[in-house]
């Protein structure tokens, strides 16, 4: 009887343990599909659209805040299907760039007084340290030549 009671608490324990576990996967094995670090000193709003088939679909709108990151975070996003990017200030559309990069990361830095205003980020260092600045790894970022402006 003791081995029964005792082995049913050590069932218990178990699973209890493996279900903590489980939910406390590390966040690397999910990581964001799409990034967006506005190095502006104003906020931006971003319009990140699926154009893949025939019709665009809005994935979200994002509003990255001054100097600082927004991630797409848990959402579903296909990496292989094509994305619109559009940035507005203050409802004025600024521009728009189309990013094709199948099974890629989209961590993407968004400098207006720059040309090109969207590019790959690098993080910190040139990318020395092989992270974003908010700790996104970038060794299957979007390449410059898959980000194209359009009109």
């Amino acid at each position: 009887m003791k081995n029964t009671n005792m082995l049913a608490i050590l069932s218990v324990v178990t699973f209890f343990s493996a279900s903590l576990t489980a939910s406390s996967a590390p966040t690397g094995s999910f990581d964001p599909v799409i990034e967006l670090y506005n190095k502006g000193n104003e906020s931006l709003q971003v319009n990140i659209i699926d154009i893949s088939g025939s019709s665009q679909k809005n994935i979200t709108t994002a509003y990255p805040a001054a100097d600082s990151q927004w991630n797409s975070g848990s959402r579903v996003i296909d990496m292989n299907n094509p994305l619109l990017i559009e940035i507005l200030k203050q409802n004025k559309l600024i521009a728009r760039f189309k990013i094709n990069a199948p099974g890629k990361t989209k961590y993407l830095s968004i400098d207006l007084n720059k040309t090109p205003m969207v590019y790959p980020q690098t993080g910190p260092l040139f990318g020395l340290m092989g992270k974003t600045k908010s700790g996104l790894p970038i060794k299957n970022n979007v390449s410059s030549s898959q980000i194209t402006q359009v009109k």
